[in-house]
C-alpha cells in the first residue's frame, strides 16, 4: 500500500449482449499526508484489449495517456486540480469497451475477468453484470458475496482476495455440444466406449464394425462387445453433451461405491480430511497428482475414482502448462451423496493454470471411462459442435423364438434393440392383446447397439377359446405383431388333440387287439 494514499476501487464489467464489455473503474484517492496529494494515477491494464479509453471526474472528462508495452497496456489519467489535505478524498473514473473478455465457444458463453493484485488498487470489489435475458449460469468461480436480480440484469458483487487473486471466471449456458471420433486397437473383443453420466449425454452416430451388444459395468462403463475375428480397427462416431448440473441418473449400489473406498495403495500417512473440497485444495496447494487426490479422499471416508477421457481448453491463458491439445486426460471423481452422482475435479489442471477445477462443471471434460481404464481409444478427435438433427431413438422388436404351445398358453419370445443413436431410460415395454394392455414391463435401461430378450405367454385356451386375435409389443414408439390368430391356435389344438387319440388309439390295439367294438383275431 502506498504511504501517503489509500484507495478503493470497484471495477463494474457489464456484458452486453452484443458480444462485447463495459468496463468501468470507480477510484477514490485519499490522501494520507497533508503534503502530499496526487497530480496522477498510473496502472496497468494487463493483457485486456481496451478501446474507447475515457476518464471522468465530477467536473467531466479527464485527459488520458495510453501506453503499449508489448501486450501490456499502461493507462495514466491526469487531473485538473489539486486535492490538498490529510483525509480529502478525489473520486474519478475510468471506462472502455474490451472484446477479449467474453467469447461465444459452441453453446456457451464464456467471461474470463482480470485478477487485480495491485496494491495501487486499494481496497478492491468487483461486479459482474449481465444481462437477465442472458443464457443460465453454468458456473460462476470464486462464488459471489451475492447476487442481485434487477429488471434488466443479473448482478454479481465479489469482494475479497479470492476475486483479487484469481479474478473471476464464468460461463452462461445450460450445455455444451463435442463431436468426436475415436479410433480403438484392431483385434479388441471388449472396449469403453463414451458413456451417459450425470453430467453427460451421448448421441452415437456410427461404430464400424457394430457390436454385437453393449452392456453397463460395476462403475456405470459402456462396454461394446465384439464376435468374430475383428481383425480392423474400431472407429467410433458421435456427439457428447455436457450438462452444467447433475440430471437424475443411475446411482451406483452401495457395494460398489465401497470397492472406491479402499485405496489400492495403502493409507498415505495420517491426514483425513472432512470433505472433497479440503482434499483438493489439499492436493492444489502442495502440487499433488490426481492420484494422491484419490487416495486422499479414500481413506477420509470418501469414494474416489480417476476419470479418462478427453479434456479441452479453448483459450491458453487458461489450460495448464502440461496440455496438448487432442491427448487423452485422466481427473479424478468423487461421488456426492446430495447430488447422487459422480463429480469431477482436476487438481492436476488447477495446480498448473491456477483456475478453480472444482467448484462447478467446466464443461470441457468429456468422460470415456471411469474407475479402471480397460481398452481406450488410441487416437481421439474432439470439437465444439451443436446437436445433431437426427437424435430420436428408433428401437426394433423382432421375434427370436417361434412361439411353442405349452400347458394351455404359447411361448415366445421376443428381442428388443437400440441401433441407437442415444440411450433409453425407464421405458415401458406394454404387451397387447387384441388391443388391451395385459402387461407392461419397465426396462430400465437400453443401451446403443444393445439388445433385451422378453419371454411372453399367450393363453390358449381349449380349442383356442381364450387365445387373442392379435398379439402386440410396443416400446418407445416401435411395435412387432407376434402372427398368433384364434385360428391358427385351434387347428394346431385339434391336430394335437387328434393326434393324442390317434396314438391311445394305437396303444390300446397293440395291447388288446380291440378296434371299433370287435376283438380283431
Amino acid at each position: 500500500m502506498h504511504e501517503d494514499f489509500i484507495t478503493e476501487t470497484e471495477a463494474t464489467f457489464e456484458v452486453r449482449e452484443e458480444g462485447y464489455v463495459r468496463v468501468s473503474y470507480s477510484i477514490v484517492i485519499e490522501n494520507l499526508k497533508t503534503e502530499r496529494f496526487a497530480k496522477s494515477f498510473k496502472f496497468s491494464l494487463g493483457e485486456l484489449a481496451p478501446t474507447r479509453i475515457k476518464a471522468f471526474d465530477q467536473e467531466g472528462e479527464l485527459g488520458t495517456r495510453i501506453v503499449k508495452s508489448g501486450n501490456e497496456t499502461l493507462v495514466e489519467v491526469g487531473f485538473r486540480d489539486a486535492v490538498v489535505g490529510q483525509g480529502k478524498r478525489r473520486q474519478f473514473s475510468l471506462e472502455f469497451r474490451d472484446d477479449s473478455l467474453i467469447k461465444r465457444i459452441g453453446q456457451v458463453w464464456e467471461i474470463n475477468l482480470p485478477r487485480r493484485k495491485e496494491d495501487i488498487f486499494g481496497k478492491y470489489t468487483l461486479q459482474l453484470v449481465v444481462p437477465a435475458n442472458f443464457q443460465s449460469e453454468a458456473f460462476v468461480t470464486p462464488r459471489a458475496d451475492s447476487v442481485l436480480a434487477t429488471r434488466d440484469s443479473r448482478i454479481y458483487v465479489f469482494s475479497g482476495e479470492d476475486v483479487r487473486e484469481r479474478g473471476v471466471t464464468a460461463a452462461f449456458g445450460s450445455f455444451q455440444v463435442y463431436t468426436f471420433s475415436l479410433r480403438y486397437e484392431a483385434g479388441e473383443r471388449e472396449i469403453l466406449i463414451p458413456p451417459d453420466t450425470a453430467f453427460q449425454k451421448v448421441i452415437y452416430e456410427e461404430i464400424i464394425p457394430e457390436p454385437e451388444n453393449v452392456g453397463r459395468d460395476e462403475e456405470g462403463n459402456w462396454v461394446a462387445i465384439f464376435g468374430g475375428d475383428n481383425g480392423a480397427a474400431i472407429e467410433v462416431r458421435g456427439h457428447a453433451q455436457l450438462f452444467a448440473v447433475p440430471r437424475p441418473f443411475f446411482v451406483p449400489e452401495e457395494k460398489d461405491l465401497n470397492k472406491n473406498l479402499v485405496s489400492g495403495h495403502g493409507a498415505p500417512g495420517e491426514i483425513v480430511f472432512n470433505n472433497p473440497r479440503e482434499v483438493y485444495d489439499f492436493v492444489v496447494s502442495e502440487k499433488k497428482s490426481v492420484e494422491e487426490f484419490i487416495s486422499l479422499a479414500k481413506v477420509s471416508g470418501i469414494p474416489a475414482r480417476a476419470a479418462f477421457g478427453w479434456a479441452d481448453a479453448a483459450s491458453s491463458k487458461t489450460h495448464p502448462l502440461n496440455y496438448a491439445s487432442g491427448k487423452l486426460h485422466s481427473w479424478a471423481e468423487y461421488f456426492d451423496p446430495a447430488r447422487k452422482a459422480w463429480i469431477g475435479v482436476d487438481p492436476s489442471w488447477a495446480a498448473s493454470s491456477g483456475g478453480d477445477y472444482y467448484a462447478e462443471s467446466d464443461l470441457r471434460h468429456v468422460v470415456f471411462s471411469a474407475g479402471k481404464e480397460g481398452s481406450l481409444p488410441v487416437e481421439a478427435s474432439l470439437s465444439l459442435s451443436v446437436l445433431p438433427p437426427e437424435r430420436e431413438e428408433a428401437p426394433m422388436i423382432r421375434t427370436v423364438a417361434t412361439p411353442k404351445l405349452f400347458a394351455g398358453s404359447r411361448k415366445s419370445v421376443v428381442e428388443i434393440s437400440n441401433p441407437g443413436p442415444v440411450a433409453l431410460y425407464d421405458r415401458a415395454v406394454e404387451v397387447l392383446f387384441d388391443g388391451r394392455v395385459v402387461d407392461t414391463i419397465i426396462m430400465p435401461e437400453l443401451l446403443p447397439y444393445s439388445k433385451q430378450e422378453i419371454g411372453l405367454s399367450v393363453p390358449v385356451g381349449i380349442l383356442g377359446s381364450r387365445a387373442p386375435n392379435e398379439v402386440l409389443v410396443r416400446y418407445a414408439g416401435a411395435q412387432h405383431a407376434l402372427g398368433i390368430d384364434r385360428y391358427t391356435q385351434t387347428l394346431t389344438q385339434l391336430a394335437v388333440i387328434l393326434t393324442l387319440i390317434l396314438a391311445a388309439s394305437l396303444i390300446l390295439f397293440r395291447k388288446t387287439g380291440f378296434l371299433g367294438g370287435k376283438l380283431l383275431k
